[in-house]
Parts: C-alpha cells; sequence; structure tokens
C-alpha cells in the first residue's frame, strides 16, 4: 500500500491530505504501517494520522519538535503533544463536500447582492471582524492572491469567505445586520462552485463547538470527519 492508498481509505477524515498530494508539492513519511506524516514545504505544516501509537511515535521520532502540527484523532494529538509540549487548540471536525455540484442557490438569495474579490480597502474590517490566531499580514496575503471574497449589498461589505493557504475553506462571516438572509449559504456555495471548478477538494474545519457553522454544513450537504482534527503550533 502507497501513502497515497493509505489516506484514501478515509477520504473524508483526509480529505486536507488528499488534497495536499493533489497539489504535488510535499514530503511523506509512511512504512506501510498504520501511521504517516505529510510535510507541507510550503505552509510549514506536519500532519500526523493513523492508528497504532507504535507507528506514530516511530515516525514523529523522525521529525523535527519546533514546528507546527495537525493531528487527526487523539492517539496522534496526545504522541505529537509529548513531541511539542504543546496540547494544541480547541478541536475540529473536518468536513469535505463530496459531491460534483455546488448546492442551487435561490434566487430571491440573489436579490441586490453583487459579489466581488476583497482589495485593500478591507484588510482592517476582516482582520478586525475575524480575530485571532489570524494576523494583519495573512489577510494581507489572502487579499492580494484573491482569495477572499465578499457580498455586496448597495455597495457596501455585508460578508465574506475565502480559502486559507492549505487550501481549506474558510473565513466565513456574515455582519450581524445582514444576517438570516441566506448569505452565508449564498457564499459558501459559491466558494463551493469555485473550489470544484478548479478541480480543488472542498474541505473545512469546523470547531466543535461552532454549531451554527455545523447546521450550515449539514444543510449543504457536506460530510464530517469521525475523529476531530487538532491545530498544534
Amino acid at each position: 500500500m502507497t501513502e497515497i492508498e493509505y489516506i484514501e481509505q478515509d477520504p473524508v477524515q483526509n480529505a486536507d491530505l488528499l488534497e495536499l498530494v493533489r497539489r504535488g508539492h510535499y514530503e511523506c513519511l509512511y512504512e506501510g504501517g498504520d501511521a504517516a506524516i505529510f510535510h507541507d514545504p510550503v505552509y510549514g505544516l506536519y500532519t500526523v494520522c493513523g492508528g497504532s501509537e507504535a507507528d506514530v511515535r516511530a515516525l514523529l521520532n523522525r521529525t523535527p519538535a519546533d514546528v507546527s502540527y495537525m493531528a487527526h484523532g487523539a492517539l496522534c494529538r496526545d504522541l505529537a503533544a509529548k513531541k511539542t509540549g504543546s496540547r494544541g487548540n480547541a478541536p475540529c471536525r473536518q468536513a469535505r463536500y463530496c459531491k460534483d455540484t455546488a448546492p442551487q442557490i435561490p434566487q430571491e438569495s440573489w436579490d441586490g447582492v453583487e459579489l466581488r474579490d476583497l482589495d485593500e480597502s478591507h484588510i482592517e474590517i476582516v482582520d478586525r471582524v475575524y480575530g485571532t490566531p489570524h494576523k494583519t499580514q495573512d489577510i494581507v496575503e489572502r487579499i492580494e492572491k484573491k482569495a477572499l471574497f465578499g457580498a455586496f449589498i448597495e455597495g457596501r461589505l455585508a460578508g465574506f469567505i475565502g480559502w486559507h493557504p492549505q487550501g481549506s475553506i474558510g473565513y466565513l462571516e456574515v455582519f450581524p445586520e445582514y444576517r438570516r438572509r441566506g448569505l452565508g449559504f449564498l457564499l459558501e456555495s459559491e466558494a463551493l462552485r469555485r473550489t470544484l471548478e478548479r478541480g480543488q477538494i472542498p474541505f473545512c474545519h469546523i470547531y466543535h463547538t461552532n454549531e451554527i457553522s455545523m447546521n450550515l454544513q449539514k444543510k449543504m450537504g457536506w460530510e464530517f470527519s469521525k475523529e476531530y482534527i487538532y491545530w498544534m503550533f
């Protein structure tokens, strides 16, 4: 079994790794057991997955300690924590959209709405409302790469969405005065459409306490990982 065949056994839990492989820029530690570590040299992230403590531990012994890790599941989190000293942030569900087409957007959702890429004039507001752990330079980089777009109503920014550097859909925000109009559904549907059009794998990470986001993903037909994932900085 190759490392790709290994992660293909659970295409939802490993959606992030499958997208990394699709991009073609990765390094991997895999020895045929029940564990693998993928390194994204562009983003600088090591992602650990596996079900065997011995196999995960053996691979972690070959990676540096002073780097960022993503752990798939509690076993990998605990072993990575012993190596790095970090317990990780709040657990997330990984979700993958497995259909070939994006959900249909009700026509009334489009009334008076214009979608367009964000520009430098929106840096301050995006940075202010999206909050930590994102830094201003991250928002600047995303806008420069046209990886954030917004919904505008009467020329005013009502909400936005985009893609994180590793390819996940995120940054979804609808401002309070524009909520309950279907804008979140509209923005995410458009992000899905663009992701699929580019041939990318649509996936996202949802904090386990974010019930609003979980309900939106369920409504749109996303599938969810069985185990949590953990960012470890």
